[in-house]
C-alpha cells in the first residue's frame, strides 16, 4: 500500500513538472500587431469622388489603423465586424459608421503571415467633442491574440 502512494506521488509529480515545463514553453507572442491614429473631419471624398458629410450636429473622426500578421498561419481580414473598434466620447461608445465603405482608406483584405495593412474605419459623433475628449478601444472577434503596437507605421 505504501508503494503505491509513492508511486502516486511520484507521478503527479512527474505529470504537473511536465505541465509547467509546456507552459512555460507556450510561446506568448502575439498573432498580430496594431496601431491606430485618428482625426475629426467635417467631410471627406469618396473614392467615386463624392464629397461625404456627416448627419447634422455630427463630425465624422477618421480612424486609421494597422495590422501586421506576424504569427497567424490562416490569413487574417481587415472586416470591420471582426476588428471592431469603437470611440468612447463623453461616457458613450460611437460603432463604425456605414460611411466606412465610401472612405478611400477603407479595404477589405486578407493579411497572410509576415505581410501588413492599413484600413480605415469611419465614425459620426456630436460636433461638440474634440480630439482630446475621443479615445479608442478594440475587440477582435476570433481568437486572435493582438497586441498594440505604438512603434508600427500607421
Amino acid at each position: 500500500m505504501r508503494k503505491a502512494v509513492i508511486i502516486l506521488i511520484i507521478a503527479a509529480v512527474a505529470v504537473l513538472g511536465g505541465l509547467l515545463v509546456i507552459g512555460m514553453t507556450a510561446s506568448t507572442d502575439p498573432d498580430a500587431e496594431y496601431n491606430y491614429k485618428y482625426e475629426t473631419a467635417s467631410s471627406f471624398m469618396s473614392d467615386s469622388g463624392y464629397l461625404q458629410t456627416p448627419s447634422e450636429g455630427n463630425q465624422f473622426v477618421i480612424l486609421t489603423y494597422h495590422i501586421y500578421n506576424e504569427n497567424s498561419s490562416t490569413s487574417i481580414t481587415t472586416n470591420p465586424i471582426i476588428w471592431q473598434f469603437k470611440i468612447l466620447a463623453g461616457g458613450l461608445e460611437y460603432g463604425s459608421s456605414s460611411m466606412t465603405f465610401l472612405h478611400p482608406g477603407y479595404k477589405l483584405v486578407d493579411i497572410p503571415k509576415g505581410s501588413d495593412t492599413t484600413c480605415v474605419q469611419v465614425f459620426e459623433i456630436p460636433e461638440t467633442y474634440s480630439i482630446k475628449d475621443l479615445s479608442v478601444s478594440v475587440k477582435i472577434l476570433n481568437n486572435l491574440k493582438i497586441e498594440y503596437n505604438n512603434t508600427l507605421a500607421v
